[in-house]
């Protein structure tokens, strides 16, 4: 007689359980604290910054050469216009206070922009809800023709590669400083554009 079959005919096997020892239960409820001890951590730290980031500035910044149309006047180079803007993309409400520019690699330098004052332009202090846009409008020849320093920051060799190191910069209500890059065409064309009174090089 198969002893294997006799115990199927009893029904089914029993199934011996080792016993648990204490110091394994301590092990399981360390490891069990420690897992919801850093579930807890991270999720503080996950909390944090999603806080920061929605409270940080955030700033879309271009600068590039338009043309503005006059509903009667011809289009001729008068309608040229150096256009910054700046829009928050962040989710907080940011006030700008002032534009600057910064020149330079290693040793760099900054310059105060002054509004153009024209009718186009927005004012400062401006206050910028997220999504909203603030645009500055410079006569772009009269921009060229007025941008001695900032070409005599350019250097005379390698004038156009200096030219490049060139960031539009503004500053908020905040202490903040946001930065970007302006269009290849505009540093070009300000690094080529001779000064009043010395032959362009």
């Amino acid at each position: 007689m198969d002893p294997r079959g006799a115990g199927r005919k009893g029904g089914a096997a029993r199934q011996i359980e080792a016993p648990v020892s204490d110091a394994t239960r301590a092990m399981i409820a360390l490891i069990a604290e420690c897992a919801t001890a850093l579930g807890t951590v991270g999720a503080v730290i996950v909390a944090l910054f999603l806080a920061r980031s929605q409270n940080r500035a955030r700033l879309t910044l271009a600068g590039d050469v338009v043309v503005v149309m006059e509903p009667v006047a011809p289009v001729s180079s008068e309608n040229r216009h150096l256009r910054l803007m700046v829009t928050n993309s962040g989710l907080r409400e940011v006030t700008i206070t002032s534009l600057n520019w910064r020149v330079g690699y290693f040793r760099r330098a900054h310059l105060y922009q002054k509004l153009p004052g024209n009718t186009l332009s927005s004012g400062l202090p401006a206050k910028l809800l997220p999504s909203e846009t603030a645009s500055f409008y410079f006569p772009w020849e009269m921009y060229l023709k007025n941008a001695g320093q900032m070409r005599e920051l350019f250097g005379t060799r390698f004038r156009r590669l200096r030219a490049r190191s060139l960031r539009f910069v503004v500053c908020l209500s905040t202490g903040e400083a946001i930065r970007a890059r302006v269009s290849r065409a505009v540093t070009d064309q300000l690094a080529l554009a001779p000064t009043p009174g010395k032959p362009s090089t």
